[in-house]
């Protein structure tokens, strides 16, 4: 995806380095990995609590994959964010797992 075409901007700064923490339901284990990503810096969309951005992480070959990226519009701490992150993650296991068993995932 290119930012320029989903946003009607060019795409806002250089690559920066972020962490990638992503939970896994069935075994309960988190993984971190360092990524490369481009943020806009503008939200599309907000809610009560957050704003979301559109952000891509970018391969080294140069590949792009979308993400939105949503940040709390005040202070909260790692625990809470993770914690949100890990109740989200779940919550997509078993929509996944409806889906399937349902046929609704065709």
């Amino acid at each position: 995806p290119d930012l320029k075409r989903v946003t009607g901007r060019k795409m806002l700064g250089r690559p920066e380095r972020a962490t990638r923490h992503a939970y896994e339901p069935l075994s309960g284990e988190w993984t971190r990995t360092r990524v490369s990503v481009v943020l806009d810096e503008e939200p599309f969309d907000q809610g009560a609590m957050r704003t979301a951005h559109r952000m891509f992480e970018v391969e080294r070959d140069g590949r792009r994959a979308a993400f939105v990226a949503k940040f709390y519009k005040t202070r909260v701490s790692k625990s809470d964010v993770l914690e949100d992150a890990k109740l989200s993650m779940i919550a997509e296991t078993y929509a996944q797992d409806f889906n399937r068993e349902s046929g609704a995932a065709k």
